[in-house]
């Protein structure tokens, strides 16, 4: 199994509201998505300095499963939102 984490910096600009309406379509989204096994998303509790602001884990059977993902037309303005809400993004893609 392949696990997907990705943690999101939202810009500074950016409100709860619209940080909180952008989870919810990324939940509605990864629902129509049938190669997800697993998938979690959420704001980060503690706000510590080193914390990001929104953490998604999905987890998929295989790394062409993860490729597919990428490209899935439910996935793609999920992404464009999250490109548009923050400073930065990282990822992290593993076998466990």
């Amino acid at each position: 199994m392949i696990r997907h984490v990705v943690l999101f910096k939202v810009k500074p600009n950016v409100s709860r509201e619209e940080r909180d309406r952008w989870i919810e379509m990324s939940r509605l989204a990864h629902t129509r998505i049938t190669s997800i096994r697993s998938f979690s998303i959420g704001p980060d509790l503690m706000g510590l300095p080193r914390s990001y602001d929104v953490a998604v884990v999905v987890d998929f059977d295989s790394l062409d499963d993860v490729r597919n993902y990428a490209e899935h037309p439910e996935h793609l303005p999920v992404v464009e939102l999250a490109h548009a809400l923050s400073e930065h993004i990282a990822s992290v893609d593993f076998e466990f």
